[in-house]
């Protein structure tokens, strides 16, 4: 019986495989080549799907695949973690300090000697001549500050002159009104750059307006699908290559060219090899 358990403290080797499960394009995802499953080491308590939301969360940054997927596991081998001996060591040795300082009696002062003073052995000091304290002399009293002279009354300002009247302004003329903009069409893409799109095919997509990377990625599968059919029996393709259309024009339309070259290398007329 498959072991599927995740949640433990142990350290758990773990095997698993994604699978993409969209319909009509089933197949395994990571790891491509080579026979088993990749391996992943999970040292922490953690759930089955948390573990699924953590692997396919990997391969989705590292793809940037939008497909379906799903995660099949199962734990090859398990064992306990190694014990913390250093660490407990340095513990128990804390603790026996801290016991140690607690059984410490507290100090004990000691009242002073007759003699302690003596700095010569000669007995104590004697005590200092305090010296008389004579009366301070008094002080001259001070001169009267004169009387200040009478500021001069101030001369009555002068009335300030009527401000004449302000000129009316004139009526400011009315603003043009702006042309309207012209509707500036964006450049068209080379939209046979896409694998599977040939000339005809740009062509039949120009006449319904899907000219960039970015509309032809907009553009529903149902809806190229009906474009398609209307431009006749030609251009009816298999229908597993419209979502690599859409998948090529939205890496194009990003500027991410290393991924869309290696998308490419992946396809033949628009289909998985």
């Amino acid at each position: 019986m498959a072991d599927k358990s995740l949640n433990d403290d142990m350290i758990k080797l773990v095997e698993f495989s994604i699978v993409s499960i969209e319909r009509g394009r089933e197949r395994l995802v990571y790891p491509r080549r080579g026979r088993g499953g990749a391996l992943k080491l999970v040292d922490t308590n953690m759930t089955g799907e948390a573990f699924a939301t953590w692997v396919v969360s990997e391969h989705v940054k590292r793809s940037r695949s939008t497909e379906y997927l799903r995660v099949f596991y199962n734990v090859v081998d398990r064992w306990p973690k190694q014990d913390l001996e250093y660490e407990e060591k340095q513990l128990r040795i804390l603790e026996a300090m801290r016991r140690c300082i607690c059984m410490l009696p507290e100090p004990i002062q000691l009242e002073p000697l007759p003699g302690d003073d003596d700095d010569d052995g000669r007995g104590p000091k004697p005590e200092p001549v305090l010296e008389p304290v004579l009366d301070p002399e008094p002080e001259p009293e001070p001169e009267p500050e004169p009387e200040p002279e009478p500021e001069p009354e101030p001369e009555p300002e002068p009335e300030p002159e009527p401000e004449p009247e302000p000129e009316p302004e004139p009526e400011p003329e009315p603003e043009p009104e702006p042309e309207p903009e012209p509707d500036t069409e964006p450049e068209p893409d080379d939209l046979t750059l896409i694998e599977g799109i040939g000339p005809g095919c740009a062509r039949v997509l120009a006449k319904e307006g899907i000219t960039t990377f970015a509309r032809l990625a907009a553009t529903g599968k149902r809806r190229l699908e009906e474009i398609l059919e209307a431009a006749g029996p030609a251009y009816r393709l298999p229908a597993r290559t419209i979502p690599t259309w859409r998948q090529q024009a939205s890496l194009a339309a990003a500027e991410d060219w290393q991924a869309f070259e290696e998308l490419k290398e992946q396809l033949s007329g628009g289909l998985p090899d």
